[in-house]
Parts: structure tokens; sequence; C-alpha cells
């Protein structure tokens, strides 16, 4: 049981995870496509450069974007963890005040 609810926990963040993970591989190929499409990029040494330059910025925004969502989703699950630990609280008290009854 502790386990399914573990899963329900991390299930939506997997999900959202990777959905993240696919956009960021879709717009490093849509970046190097752009790169191999300039026509302003004479050489081949130019376009390696520039892809090397775009992959550099988008790795570090990568990193800031799954850093800030993982901050995000530990916060989401330090809560849901509070208000399930208040639910059940709750519950154990009132099943100790109908068992006596």
């Amino acid at each position: 049981l502790i386990y399914i609810i573990c899963i329900l926990y991390k299930f939506p963040y997997f999900r959202e995870n990777k959905e993240m993970k696919a956009a960021q591989a879709r717009q490093s190929v849509e970046t190097v496509k752009n790169v191999q499409n300039d026509k302003t990029l004479k050489s081949k040494a130019e376009k390696d450069r520039r892809i090397r330059e775009k992959h550099s910025n988008n790795t570090k925004k990568f990193i800031d974007e799954r850093k800030t969502a993982a901050y995000r989703q530990d916060k989401q699950r330090a809560k849901l963890r509070k208000i399930h630990e208040a639910q059940l609280n709750d519950l154990t008290k009132y099943v100790q005040n109908v068992s006596r009854i």
C-alpha cells in the first residue's frame, strides 16, 4: 500500500519530466537544423562553432529548467505529505474515538 502511494506521488512528476526532456531534445534538434540551414554561415567551422555556442546556451537553460522543476516538485510533495499526515492523524483520532464508544 505504501509503495502504491509513493508511486502515485511521483507519477505526475515522471510524466512532467519526460515531457520536459522530450521538449528539450526537440529544441536541440531544431537548433542544429536552424544552424545548418543558416545561409550567413559559410564554412563548416563557423557552423560547428555556432552549434557549440547554441548547445552550451541550451544546456545551461535546460539545467536551470530541471532545477526549478525539481524544486517546485519537492515543494508540492512536501505540501502533500503535510496534508496527508494531518488527514492520517485526524483519521486515527476518529477511529480511536469510535472504538471507545
